[in-house]
C-alpha cells in the first residue's frame, strides 16, 4: 500500500508540473488555469450502532456511537476554468491525496463499537486472533483516501490582485487504505476496515487472518459529500477554508433484522459518515 500511495503522489506532482508549463490566458480571472493545492485536513468519522432486542414479550434498545478525529494533510493538482460569460464565475476540479491519523485510542472507545460493526452480535464466533487484537495496549487509526472535489465558485476582486472567492459543490471520495493498528509488546495488529482482514506481525513473522464464511469489512470504499468554502486570493495564489459533509452511509455492514439466538430476537443498524475540514494554500498558473 505504501508503494501505491507514493506512486499516486508522484503521478499527481508530475501532472501538476506539466500543467504549470501549459498556461492559458494572462489574466488571473480568465481562461484555463492549472495549479496545485495542499494543506491541513481534519476528518471526523462518526460510526454508530443501535440494537433493538425483543425477548419474552419485552423490548429493549441499546446504542453505541463515538467520533474519531483524524488529523493529517492533503495535496494534489487542480484545474480552474473562468467562464467568459460572467466575470469572476469559475468551475474548479482537483485530484487530492488525503492522509489522516488518530492516535492513542482507548480500548473502551474502540472495542464495543468495532465489535458491533465487525461482528454484529455473534460474539461467540469471534476468533482468537481478534480477541488478541482487543487486548492491545494502544491503538492508532490511519486513513488514506483519494478525493475529487468539483466546485462552482465566484471570485470578488477587491483591488491590486487581492480578492475573495466563495465556492460549493460535490466531492467524490475513494478510500485507499483505512486501518486500526494495535500494538502489544513486540506484536503489531493491523485490522483493515475496507476488507475486514487482520494482519499480525511479530518480528520477522507475519500472518493474515480472514473469515471466508462472512464479509467482515466495515466501510465502503466510496463516498459522496457536499461542501462549501471561502478563500482569499492574491494574484495567482489563494488560501482556502472549506468543509465537506458526507451524504451516504459508508458502513458496509449496514443492518440485520430478525436475528434469533437463545437470548431472543435482535435487530441492529450500523451507520457511519464522515466530515472533512480543510485549510490549504494553492496556486493557479
Amino acid at each position: 500500500m505504501n508503494k501505491r500511495i507514493l506512486l499516486i503522489l508522484a503521478t499527481m506532482m508530475i501532472v501538476a508540473s506539466g500543467f504549470a508549463k501549459n498556461r492559458s490566458g494572462n489574466d488571473e480571472n480568465s481562461g484555463s488555469k492549472f495549479g496545485v493545492e495542499a494543506g491541513y485536513n481534519h476528518k471526523w468519522l462518526y460510526p454508530s450502532t443501535s440494537v433493538l432486542i425483543s425477548y419474552m414479550g419485552k423490548t429493549g434498545e441499546a446504542s453505541d456511537k463515538c467520533t474519531f478525529n483524524l488529523d493529517g494533510f492533503y495535496i494534489g493538482p487542480s484545474y480552474t476554468y473562468f467562464l467568459n460569460s460572467v466575470n469572476g464565475l469559475f468551475v474548479n476540479g482537483s485530484i487530492l491525496y488525503q492522509y489522516g491519523r488518530c492516535g492513542d485510542i482507548s480500548k473502551d472507545k474502540l472495542s464495543a463499537l468495532t465489535f458491533d460493526l465487525l461482528w454484529g452480535l455473534d460474539y461467540t464466533e469471534i476468533p482468537q486472533q481478534l480477541k488478541e487484537f482487543y487486548n492491545c495496549d494502544k491503538y492508532t487509526y490511519t486513513a488514506h483516501s483519494l478525493e475529487i472535489p468539483i466546485r462552482i465558485g465566484y471570485k470578488f476582486d477587491i483591488k491590486d490582485g487581492i480578492g475573495i472567492q466563495v465556492f460549493a459543490g460535490p466531492v467524490f471520495d475513494f478510500a485507499l487504505d483505512w486501518k486500526i493498528t494495535g500494538t502489544k509488546g513486540e506484536v503489531t495488529y493491523d485490522l483493515n476496515q475496507l476488507n475486514g482482514k487482520l494482519y499480525t506481525k511479530n518480528g520477522n513473522n507475519s500472518a493474515t487472518y480472514s473469515d471466508n464464511a462472512r464479509d467482515r469489512a466495515v466501510y465502503n470504499s466510496f463516498d459522496v459529500a457536499l461542501g462549501c468554502g471561502v478563500g482569499f486570493t492574491y494574484n495567482w495564489f489563494y488560501f482556502n477554508l472549506s468543509c465537506d459533509w458526507g451524504l451516504t452511509n459508508i458502513c458496509k455492514v449496514a443492518s440485520s433484522a430478525g436475528k434469533i439466538d437463545d437470548k431472543g430476537m435482535f435487530s441492529y443498524v450500523n451507520k457511519a459518515s464522515q466530515t472533512n475540514l480543510k485549510l490549504g494554500v494553492g496556486a493557479r498558473f
